[in-house]
């Protein structure tokens, strides 16, 4: 390559870099908010002692998203199996399987107060934590896209 050309590419990347540092300050800059959330919940000494470990993935607009595990399409029981083993078998309105769903349930009200601690968060919306299922092995029902 010549030496001009790799001058031109050398100065046209510079510019495009500078470009991108203004539009992330114009943007508000890169603000570790999620971090954040994530270390409010991680530190928090009720959720400390759960099996399940709920997470944002993202804080936009006021809203942080944290993951959860069950959601419309999938019922928390068999995710309430693999956290207390002695579940297994138990139908969803066995006394044992109705107290876990209550603890799962104090828990997840837990994570969400404690992000909305966050300056920067108003209000919380779920989303079902998928890796948690890959995680264990799970086969989950596939996405439903709706338009």
């Amino acid at each position: 390559m010549k030496r001009s050309n790799s001058k031109s590419l050398v100065i046209t990347g510079s510019i495009v870099g500078i470009l991108v540092l203004f539009w992330i300050s114009w943007a508000g800059g890169i603000v570790p908010q999620v971090w954040q959330v994530n270390s409010l919940l991680k530190d928090d000494p009720m959720l400390q002692e759960y099996p399940y470990k709920f997470r944002a993935v993202l804080l936009a607009s006021g809203v942080a998203t944290l993951t959860r595990p069950y959601d419309m399409q999938v019922a928390p029981f068999e995710f309430l199996q693999v956290i207390e083993p002695e579940l297994a078998g138990k139908a969803p309105n066995d006394p044992a399987m109705v107290a876990a769903l209550k603890r799962l349930r104090a828990h997840e009200a837990r994570a969400a107060r404690v992000a909305v601690n966050h300056t920067a968060a108003d209000g919380v919306e779920w989303v079902l934590d998928r890796a948690w299922y890959h995680k264990h092995d799970i086969k989950l029902p596939p996405k439903t896209v709706a338009y």
